[in-house]
């Protein structure tokens, strides 16, 4: 199957893209595809193209064939018991695709592995009946069999395959999944629900792995069928593909009869899955993978980084996932021990802020552990105590923040296991850290507007300094004077409270074209460090009414006139500080740009707003057009200026709207920012909306505020 009519096939017919994206992707065997889809449409070619060869239209019209060789019809198999069924597939006129099989008698299908000689593996039933096996094939042109009578097979006496001795698992390790190998690349935790016939422990976790492309660190967890967990492992020591194992660190004790899920972590996905695989229960010994349906979904999984309790089902997939079991019944007589503690024993210079934790080797009884923290003296922290089940974790919270330079004592005690052991207890102390000397650095500007040696600023911009830390706003004092140092008015703010900026808007605005100065001074930290005095200048933009362009006219493009004839259609999208006028239209004109240029403003949507013809142009350079009515821009609102180049061959810097540009209150919009920029469309004059590697066309605009 593919899809010819979709927009990524179109990409490998050729390198001819009208929008940014790979330069080479055209690929023969799509190319080849296309043919022969022609061919079987009745549509030849005039001339092939090199490389391809000649399709002739399909001629099978037969659908395959399939049979299956065993089980033998009537034969018996033991309830629960691994099942191979297998048989042969042909076609005439075509290939072989693929082979279903289907074991309820038609009702569902599952995919064998192979094509002319298939297998398929799943287990019987767990009670006694029949089971009715059929298979149907695929071939090459779609065409799929119509399945026969099949097969039918008695399912045992009622009394289920002898139990393995234990420890022992689901699935043996000679059994491998038909796709070892999941094409998902997720980070995913996939699992397993089973129930052991019996009361046993679980002692460890065991996944197959495909290849070397299930990476990473993988971790294998036990879970309630309500989501508790009990116990965690990481694998270690893998191999490069085949059944992986972990043991906890103890045993689990399992009910008889009781629903649990087994599960790993899969950090770079690429799982084994069998699709269709929990029809029906898999059975081994004490140990049976529930069908899906019989306690919810199974298998499980959910993604995530990190992974989780896995609760969502696709397709009754096996994520092959698998247990350690053993019925031995010896009772557990070893208490629980911390084998993780924070603050560690004898640790300095902790933070007294700190919580303390013990980690135990096992699952505890709830509520069973008590922390006791103590200082130098004797006396108690009074503080909470809980119990993580999860992690296997106690922790005591203060509820003072603890002393500075003090040494505590800690005591674990109480802590039984799920058998009842209780703990002997364990002790250890720390000491906090020593007070931070007092804070001596005063406070310094990181940021400042307008920037230092910024022209072209807006005269009703307000002046700012960000500062290396919060400082108290009532003691910053910013000073802004102008030509001949003259003051200018405004009002600060804030003046009160924390502030990591301060800024300052002038009352009434600044000149136009002048230099200004600002000082910054006074400004005092949280600990009352004072800054020192900082002063940088500026200059102020044209005056209302002094037309202003993105680019200087010095300004030149890296490619004067690009080698393309077609006629274009050439724009940049471009933003306003204030509200104004746009009065014209500027182009950079290069050698063989000829032609009748005729410049136009657009609003973003594409809605015309002004045109105006060139005229008197140079042979290169900057061109220049007026309207005959200025046009109303709003603040902050992106328009298009386009002109077009009926020869083509206009100026282009590729890759240039990587970053706005600005001058004063216009700013050429970065690519993306409001979409594409710079635009093109080929043709006559019409509204330009296409965009190639963030081009630069140099188109400009006059305006004036």
């Amino acid at each position: 199957m593919f899809g010819a009519g979709s927009v990524q096939w179109a990409w490998g017919l050729d390198n001819d893209h009208a929008t940014d994206g790979p330069t080479n992707t055209v690929d023969v065997a799509v190319q080849q595809a296309t043919m022969n889809l022609f061919a079987d449409m009745g549509a030849q070619p005039t001339t092939l193209q090199s490389g391809l060869v000649a399709a002739s239209a399909s001629t099978d019209t037969t659908a395959p064939v399939s049979a299956i060789t065993a089980p033998a019809d009537g034969a018996t198999v033991a309830v629960g018991s691994p099942v191979t069924i297998s048989g042969t597939a042909s076609d005439v006129g075509g290939v072989v695709a693929g082979v279903e099989v289907s074991t309820d008698g038609g009702q569902s299908w599952h995919p064998a592995s192979g094509t002319t000689s298939w297998t398929y593996q799943t287990s019987a039933p767990v009670v006694d009946g029949t089971m009715t096996i059929k298979s149907r094939a695929t071939d090459d042109s779609g065409r799929t069999e119509t399945a026969g009578a099949g097969r039918t097979v008695t399912v045992g006496t009622g009394t289920p395959p002898p139990p393995g001795s234990c420890p022992c698992s689901i699935w043996t390790g000679t059994v491998t999944p038909l796709e070892p190998v999941d094409p998902d690349p997720g980070a995913i935790e996939v699992g397993v629900k089973f129930r052991a016939n019996q009361a046993g422990s679980i002692t460890g976790i065991r996944f197959f792995k495909g290849s070397s492309t299930n990476s990473g660190t993988h971790i294998g967890n036990l879970w309630t069928s309500s989501g508790t967990r009990l116990a965690s492992a990481t694998f270690s020591g893998e191999t490069t593909s085949g059944w992986q194992q972990v043991k906890f660190g103890s045993p689990v004790p399992v009910t008889a009869n009781t629903t649990y899920v087994a599960s790993y972590y899969a950090p770079n996905g690429h799982y084994a899955s069998s699709d269709g695989y929990f029809v029906n229960p898999v059975v081994n010994g004490p140990l049976t993978a529930l069908a899906d349906g019989t306690d919810g979904v199974n298998g499980v999984y959910i993604y995530g980084s990190g992974g989780g309790f896995p609760t969502l089902a696709y397709q009754k997939s096996n994520y092959w996932v698998d247990v350690i079991f053993t019925t031995d019944s010896a009772p557990d007589t070893t208490p629980p021990t911390v084998t993780s503690k924070q603050p560690a024993a004898n640790a300095t210079g902790v933070a007294a802020s700190t919580k303390i934790t013990a980690t135990f080797s096992e699952p505890l009884q709830s509520g069973t552990a008590s922390i006791a923290v103590k200082d130098a003296g004797g006396t108690d922290v009074i503080g909470v105590t809980t119990y993580d089940a999860p992690t296997q974790t106690v922790t005591f919270t203060p509820t003072v923040t603890l002393a500075d330079n003090t040494t505590y004592g800690v005591t674990v005690s109480g802590a039984k296991d799920v058998a009842g052991n209780t703990m002997v207890a364990t002790s250890w102390s720390f000491t906090t850290a020593t007070p931070p000397p007092p804070d001596t650095t005063p406070p310094t500007i990181s940021g400042q507007t307008p920037a230092t040696g910024a022209t072209g600023v807006a005269t009703s911009s307000p002046v700012s300094a960000t500062f290396s830390e919060p400082v108290q706003a009532s003691t910053a004092v910013i000073a802004l004077s102008g030509p001949g140092g003259t003051a200018v008015p405004g009002t600060q703010s804030p003046t009160s409270g924390t502030s990591q900026t301060i800024t300052f808007p002038p009352t009434g605005g600044m000149k136009a074209s002048n230099g200004y100065t600002v000082n910054v001074s006074g400004c005092k930290e949280v600990a009352g460090n004072v800054m020192a005095p900082v002063s940088w200048g500026f200059t102020t933009g044209a005056a209302a009414g002094t037309p202003v362009s993105i680019w200087a006219s010095t300004a030149t493009p890296s490619v004067l006139a690009d080698s393309d004839t077609a006629a274009t259609e050439v724009g940049v999208k471009f933003r306003t500080a204030a509200a104004g006028k746009i009065t014209g239209i500027r182009f950079y004109k290069g050698p063989g740009n000829t032609g009748t240029h005729v410049g136009t403003l657009w609003s973003k949507a594409g809605a015309e707003l002004a045109k105006v013809t060139f005229t008197g142009e140079t042979a290169s350079g900057w061109q220049q057009a007026t309207f005959s009515t200025p046009v109303s821009v709003a603040a902050n609102t992106t328009y298009v200026a386009s002109y077009n180049a009926p020869s083509g061959h206009y100026s282009v810097n590729e890759s240039y709207f990587t970053a706005a540009v600005t001058n004063g209150p216009l700013t050429a919009l970065k690519n993306g920012t409001d979409g594409v920029n710079g635009v093109y469309r080929y043709g006559t004059r019409a509204f330009p909306s296409t965009g190639f590697k963030s081009s630069n066309y140099w188109v400009d605009v006059l305006f004036t505020s």
